[in-house]
C-alpha cells in the first residue's frame, strides 16, 4: 500500500515542482496561492471531501444532506431560507436537498402557530437518530485525524483552519475578535453530525 501511495503522488509532486518553478517568475502571492491551492486539494482528497455521496467518516450520505441535518440538529426548526443562507446554497439546490431529506424520512415541513406564511423544517425522530449516528462517526473520524497530528501542533492547525474559514467566508461570516475556540463551538457544537 505504501508503494501505491508513493507512486500516485510522484506525478503530482513533479507537476507542482514545475508549476512552482514557472511561477517564480511571477509574484510571491502567485506562488503562495498555488501552494495553498495544492495543499487544500490534497487535503480534500485525503480526507474524502471529494466524494459527494459519502461523508469523510465513511457514511453513505451526501455531504450536503449531513450539513443540512447538522444545522437542524444544532438549532432546531429553520425556514428553508435560513437553511439556504447557512449552507450557502442556491434556492433550487436547497429545495432538492430538503426533498431528499423528506424522502428519507429525516425531515418534515410544518407551520408554526401564529404565522401560517412560513414553512419550517425540522428533524423527525428518525432524523435525530441519523444525526446522532453521524455525530458518532464524525467524532471517531476527527479523533483519528487528531491522533496523526503532534500534540504541540494541534492548536496551530485549529487556528489555521479558523483563519482559512474566515478568509473563505469573508469578513461578514466571522466577526472580528472571534477566536478559533468560538468558531469551533459555532461550527461544530458537541453532538453535531458529520
Amino acid at each position: 500500500m505504501a508503494t501505491a501511495e508513493r507512486t500516485s503522488t510522484v506525478p503530482e509532486r513533479q507537476w507542482l515542482y514545475r508549476r512552482t518553478k514557472w511561477l517564480y517568475s511571477g509574484t510571491m502571492t502567485e506562488v503562495d496561492a498555488l501552494a495553498l491551492q495544492n495543499r487544500i486539494s490534497a487535503f480534500v482528497r485525503a480526507f474524502g471531501l471529494h466524494q459527494p455521496d459519502r461523508t469523510p467518516c465513511g457514511e453513505v450520505v451526501p455531504v450536503s444532506e449531513v450539513h443540512a441535518m447538522a444545522e437542524l440538529a444544532n438549532d432546531g426548526a429553520l425556514t428553508q431560507t435560513e437553511l439556504m443562507g447557512r449552507l450557502r446554497l442556491e434556492k433550487s439546490t436547497v429545495s432538492r436537498l430538503v426533498g431528499q431529506l423528506i424522502g428519507r424520512g429525516w425531515v418534515r415541513r410544518g407551520k408554526r402557530p401564529g404565522d401560517a406564511r412560513l414553512v419550517w423544517l425540522e428533524l423527525t425522530e428518525a432524523g435525530r437518530a441519523a444525526a446522532g449516528q453521524l455525530a458518532a462517526a464524525r467524532a471517531a473520524r476527527f479523533a483519528a485525524l487528531l491522533d496523526n497530528i503532534p500534540t504541540e501542533q494541534r492548536p496551530a492547525v485549529v487556528d489555521a483552519l479558523a483563519l482559512l474559514v474566515q478568509a473563505a467566508a469573508g469578513p461578514v461570516a466571522v466577526p472580528v475578535g472571534v477566536g478559533a475556540a468560538d468558531l469551533d463551538q459555532r461550527a461544530f457544537p458537541a453532538g453535531t453530525p458529520s
